[in-house]
């Protein structure tokens, strides 16, 4: 092979090898800084959106429960929302009252002496697997009115008020405290003379809960 051939075949060589490698770095090259620069945008994004607004007041959580230990369940024996958010009382509460409202127009604002005539003392509680024996002393009490409301307090003291429905056919009975900490609660009324049994239903969770009521007045 003459020089000239050579020369031309090393020539053909060198760019057969060396220029797609040329190519290949500088794609390689490319596709770093590419993945470089959105890396970084990703954290600028991220370290702006998390950055808190110093201005903005702190939320309230919504698994703030009620405590029901302190003043309310001390004269209400019947408190039963131990597991429910501030947040589930309120929507229960704003479920239940136009409930009650409804159901009392319906009736013609109807009420029944055998739950207005009288107060009925607590007697015993079931809550769950526990009962409650009821202090003879300390007698805790609730009072249907003729014009569809309650009172409910200890002894001779009242403690709150509310708001009630009852059907005499179906036996419910729906009562909506004052007190917005109270969620609503609903029973399935069982009347015999002068005793009640209240059995809870579960439209506002109160099925774990049964109580024993006596007429005293």
């Amino acid at each position: 092979m003459n020089n000239k051939l050579k020369s031309n075949v090393l020539i053909y060589y060198e760019f057969t090898t060396f220029v797609p490698s040329q190519i290949l770095y500088k794609k390689v090259n490319m596709n770093l800084q590419f993945s470089v620069l959105l890396l970084a945008s990703a954290i600028v994004c991220f370290s702006c959106k998390e950055k808190p607004l110093k201005n903005e007041a702190p939320k309230d959580p919504v698994t703030t429960t009620i405590n029901q230990s302190a003043n309310i369940e001390a004269f209400y024996p019947m408190l039963n929302q131990s597991d429910l958010s501030t947040n589930e009382v309120a929507a229960f509460r704003k479920s239940a009252y136009p409930i009650a409202v409804h159901r009392n127009k319906e009736s013609g604002q109807k009420s029944y002496p055998i739950l207005t005539k009288g107060k009925w003392a607590y007697e015993g509680i079931f809550k769950g697997s526990e009962f409650i024996n009821m202090d003879s002393t300390q007698i805790k009490w609730i009072q249907f009115k003729d014009n569809l409301t309650y009172e409910y307090g200890e002894n001779k003291s009242v403690k709150g008020k509310g708001l009630y429905s009852y059907s005499f056919d179906s036996g419910i009975l729906l009562l909506v405290d004052d007190e917005i900490a109270i969620k609503p609660h609903e029973y399935n009324v069982k009347a015999h003379n002068d005793l009640i049994i209240l059995e809870g239903m579960p439209t506002y969770e109160d099925n774990n809960i049964q109580a024993k009521l006596v007429r005293i007045e």
